[in-house]
């Protein structure tokens, strides 16, 4: 072809516009009647890359500065913002990066979150009473009068009584109970587990109690690893209603 010259008998061709087959989803289908009966109109949305809604499971880099490199398991929040998977307080951080969760990086994730299950749930089947004995003898080791009538006033005040003696039963349930949010986490479902058994919430718990409490705040933390496995397991998993038509099905409206 010249310029200024007609394309007579030159063939443009055109490079193929890019789309994704994970670029388009599903969003509702909802049935048409017309003259000649019903059909259904379906409502797709097309997504740019990682192709994520809010809150679906994709692949995070951490940013540049981070020591641990390693591309992990999160909740899409944004392009540059993600939850964390194992992050047991959910907050929002920034990473370098987000991808679409591939299925051999899914079948990974779900192997290790069995295993964590696994973990979670033996420890917590495990004999509470010893281990709060325990935890106990290491608190009034320092203290001959914590709790000697008795009664433990449960509320976790910053480097009280009761807060050591919930680190000694984090500790001795393997987690690092120096780390901030398996503090966090853990304290908040030790003071739940306590306030179902204050009725009367005087902010004290009878001791025997405690064996009762701590199997409580070892079963919240198994479920909750179960719960992130069934995400993982369910990512991606076509239900009946969410069924996507075949092209031919599709019928063009105004």
């Amino acid at each position: 072809a010249k310029r200024g010259v007609e394309p007579t008998g030159i063939e443009i061709e055109l490079e193929p516009a890019e789309n994704d087959p994970n670029g388009w989803r599903l969003k509702d289908m909802v049935p048409l009647e017309l003259e000649w009966g019903t059909t259904n109109c379906y409502l797709y949305k097309k997504y740019s890359y990682p192709y994520c809604d809010v809150h679906d499971i994709c692949m995070a880099t951490p940013l540049p500065e981070a020591e641990d490199q390693t591309v992990v398991p999160a909740f899409y929040m944004s392009p540059t913002t993600v939850v964390y998977l194992d992050d047991l307080v959910e907050r929002e951080v920034e990473v370098s990066k987000t991808a679409p969760l591939c299925e051999e990086s899914r079948k990974k994730a779900v192997s290790i979150y069995e295993q964590k299950v696994t973990a979670a749930k033996t420890k917590a089947g495990e004999r509470n009473s010893e281990a709060v004995a325990e935890a106990l003898a290491y608190v009034r080791a320092e203290n001959e009068a914590f709790a000697q009538d008795g009664n433990l006033n449960y509320k976790l005040e910053e480097a009280s009584d009761t807060a050591k003696l919930l680190e000694a039963l984090i500790s001795a349930n393997g987690f690092p109970a120096s780390e901030a949010k398996v503090a966090e986490f853990m304290g908040a479902q030790w003071l739940n587990a306590c306030g179902q058994v204050d009725a009367e919430t005087t902010g004290k718990i009878p001791e025997t109690q405690l064996p009762g409490v701590w199997g409580k705040v070892k079963t919240g933390f198994a479920q909750y690893i179960e719960g992130r496995l069934t995400e993982l397991k369910e990512f991606g998993v076509a239900k009946p209603e969410d069924a996507v038509a075949k092209p031919e099905e599709v019928q063009e409206y105004v």
